[in-house]
């Protein structure tokens, strides 16, 4: 029954071809599109073995979708291959399989309606088992079944049998002479790819059938084709050089359809214009297009080349290509390259047009002077500046003025960079000019130079002081500037000299007449006018064994003691260091636990103490001309402190401290000969502080914890106190002050608190003395 079914849709088809366009597609519709059409049908129906055919062919057409073409022909494949699966799958009786490869099928070809048919009934009639009996015996009695062979239909057979047929009927149809049906058949054939060597055999019979079936016009009536297909020609090719190319086309079509004459050239001329006419209808679409400027140039190019006497089309590109020309304004690098492309396409486009105006050519001759022009003009400048470096200013300006008259008539440079070069100029101008305006000066004060080079030489030392204040450096040249530098220092320790010889010799007589304050007022004097360090040492290797005690302290301070003269100079540094070990005393100790609860709760108290020794080591700045000093100290102290909790419940412990403190300190500045200082003093302290219990009680050594031995302490102290320093070599001086401190806890370990000291449940105060050594 399936082949009765499959013979009869094929007649069908066959059918439906012949009185449908079988042979080409309709008007409005590609070979590509129908052919497609076809495929998508068989594909749908699933036999994909033919949509893998046309699609195959499809894909080798030169259309854009072939690339569509050649991926539905990949899917049909695939689909053919599980298609084939299912059919294994059926005849080895593994249904579920087979059913999970139809639904892959579906998956991808929802219209697949004989796989959906099958799906469901799981046995489509058309592929229904054969059942084969085989006998047992061979005897005439009714046959016992004892096997069932199960096969399926064999699809390869039925296509070469299709193909077969398809065949017969070509051929029967060229016996025939009906070369429609014939090429119908073929087609078929040849889609399906069956014996193409003889598919293309039949071809050509076909075509030499209808070749030798054209009827052949009487003898008389040739002459008349010829000359109505030469008309036609005439008509169409006056049309193309007219760019008429619709006239064109279709006198080329109704030359056609004469009979007569060479048809592939008139093809060839169809598509010719065919092609120029969608060229030109992208022209359009572009033409307003500046981004597309290169394809709207490569269209109008491809256009004449087809179409040598396209003369308005040629008119129109040289026109545009002009119009682009005009609106480059720049002479620049980017400009001219543009300037020289579009030139290039004018003379290509109409060298007759282009060589008839100069204007066109000119403008590469304008880019070419332009760039020489910037060349001379860099190279100008160049010289203008080695000519300025060599010391000839008059030739640097003509060369700058010329460079700065040339720079106008340059069109190369853009606005930005004229500007530049004319800001640059000016400002050279200006600087030469400047210079120019200062030569007078320069020669008069280069040659009061000379002069005073040769006063130095005659040690007339004050004549150079009054003349070298009309020299104005800034005419200077570098050079001479430094040798009126050597000029005045030359005359400056000339003086020196001199001064210094003079005061000495004061020194002398004050010496030889015993009066000491004019000799050390002299000494001192003498010393400012000492040139180098070896005149100090001079004069103080001449003077050592006078009266004068110069000590090293303040500059300055003459002050007579006990009938002699005591200069003080500080010549060290205005600031030092100095070192101070030191020993206290603090008394009145008292730590008021009003506020601590658990103290409260256990009624623990410490008994006042008046002694507690401490020792520790000062770092102080000292500035001899500043009332500010800073000063840190750190300091040790330890002490056994009676504690009462009652009666019969006193106790000791033993209190180690370790304080550091900074303070700031105001003094009075110092005087000569040295003696007290006065000062007053503020700072703050932080304590970490080690208490042992004598007696171990639990209740005790805990509250110890929680007041010493888990806790920062830290506070403020003032105070005030006298000091005085002396020059000795190793000791400096000594202090003397007495101070308040006051201390809380600030910080408790076991908590992780910070606290304000002011606001402790604990607090110390007390007040002391302390003394110190300053020693280095």
């Amino acid at each position: 029954m399936y082949n009765r079914i499959s013979t009869y849709l094929i007649i069908i088809l066959c059918l439906v071809s012949n009185i449908s366009n079988s042979q080409k597609p309709q008007s409005g519709e590609s070979e590509f599109d129908f052919f497609m059409n076809k495929g998508e049908v068989y594909f749908q129906n699933g036999d994909y073995l033919r949509a893998k055919n046309v699609f195959d062919y499809c894909a080798k057409m030169s259309h854009p979708l072939r690339a569509f073409a050649l991926k539905k022909k990949e899917t049909a494949i695939n689909l053919y291959l599980l298609k084939e699966t299912a059919n294994r799958k059926f005849a080895e009786g593994n249904d579920f399989e087979e059913r999970n490869i139809l639904r892959q099928i579906l998956a991808v070809n929802p219209l697949d309606k004989y796989s959906k048919d099958r799906l469901n009934t799981n046995q489509n009639e058309s592929e229904k088992p054969v059942i084969t009996f085989k006998p047992t015996t061979t005897n005439t009695q009714k046959p016992t079944p004892s096997k069932i062979v199960i096969s399926k239909p064999n699809h390869e057979n039925e296509e070469k049998i299709e193909m077969e047929k398809h065949l017969a009927e070509a051929k029967k149809a060229i016996k025939d002479g009906d070369t429609k049906r014939a090429r119908t058949q073929l087609r078929i054939l040849q889609i399906a790819g069956y014996k193409p060597n003889d598919i293309k055999n039949l071809v050509a019979v076909v075509n030499k059938i209808e070749e030798e079936g054209k009827p052949k016009p009487p003898p008389n009536g040739l002459d008349e084709l010829k000359k109505q297909y030469n008309k036609l020609l005439t008509e169409a090719k006056r049309g193309f050089k007219q760019e008429n190319y619709s006239l064109a086309k279709r006198k080329y079509l109704e030359a056609q359809k004469v009979g007569y004459g060479n048809k592939k050239a008139v093809d060839d001329k169809v598509n010719q214009i065919v092609i120029i006419e969608r060229y030109l209808q992208d022209i359009q679409k572009i033409k307003n297009n500046s981004s597309l400027e290169e394809d709207l140039f490569s269209l109008y190019s491809k256009v004449l080349a087809k179409n040598s006497d396209a003369n308005k089309l040629r008119k129109e590109y040289f026109d545009l290509i002009a119009d682009k020309l005009s609106i480059v304004n720049t002479y620049d690098e980017s400009g001219c390259l543009r300037k020289q492309k579009l030139v290039s396409k004018l003379q290509e486009i109409d060298k007759t047009r282009f060589e008839g105006n100069p204007d066109y050519s000119r403008v590469i001759k304008d880019c070419e002077s332009c760039n020489y022009n910037k060349f001379a003009f860099s190279e100008k400048l160049i010289v203008a500046d080695r000519t300025l470096q060599a010391g000839n200013y008059t030739l640097a300006i003509d060369f700058l003025n010329e460079a700065k008259s040339q720079l106008e008539t340059i069109m190369c440079f853009k606005d930005a960079e004229k500007v530049k070069f004319n800001n640059d100029i000016d400002t050279k101008l200006t600087n030469i000019n400047n210079l120019l305006a200062n030569g007078k000066c320069r020669s008069e004060s280069e040659r009061i130079v000379v002069l005073l080079d040769s006063l130095i030489f005659n040690k007339q030392f004050e004549e150079v002081k009054e003349i070298s204040a009309k020299i104005d450096t800034n005419c200077l040249l570098n050079p001479y500037k430094i040798k009126l530098k050597d000029v005045l220092k030359s005359s400056k320790w000339g003086l020196n000299d001199i001064a210094r010889k003079k005061i000495l010799d004061s020194a002398d007589r004050s010496r030889k007449l015993s009066y000491n304050y004019d000799e050390c007022s002299l000494i001192l004097k003498a010393k400012l006018f000492c040139n180098t360090k070896s005149d100090s040492i001079d004069i103080d290797a001449k003077f050592k064994n006078g009266e004068c005690n110069c000590v090293m302290y303040k500059q300055n301070c003459p002050e007579i003691r006990n009938g002699k003269m005591v200069i003080c100079k500080d010549t060290s540094t205005k600031f030092k260091v100095l070192f101070e070990p030191t020993l206290g005393l603090s008394g009145w100790n008292k730590y008021d636990l009003s506020s601590y609860n658990d103290i409260k709760a256990t009624n623990f108290n410490f008994v006042a103490t008046t002694k507690i020794p401490n020792i520790g080591l000062r770092v102080n700045t000292y500035n001899y001309k500043k009332i500010i000093d800073f000063r840190y100290e750190f300091a040790y102290s330890s002490k056994n402190i009676e504690i009462n909790s009652g009666a019969n419940s006193s106790n000791q412990i033993n209190l180690n401290q370790f304080k550091n403190q900074l303070d700031i300190k105001l003094h009075t500045l110092p005087k000569c000969p040295p003696n007290l200082r006065y000062f007053l003093f503020s700072g703050i302290n932080t304590t970490i502080a080690k208490a042992n219990l004598q007696k171990p009680i639990v209740e005790q050594q805990k509250l110890i914890d929680n007041i010493f031995n888990n806790t920062f302490w830290g506070g403020y102290s003032v105070g005030l106190g006298i000091e005085k320093s002396n020059h000795k070599p190793f000791l400096k001086g000594f202090s003397f002050e007495v101070y308040y401190s006051r201390n809380g806890i600030i910080y408790d370990k076991t908590q992780k608190l910070l606290k304000s000291p002011f606001k402790s449940d604990v607090l110390n105060s007390f007040v002391g003395v302390k003394v110190g050594i300053y020693i280095f």
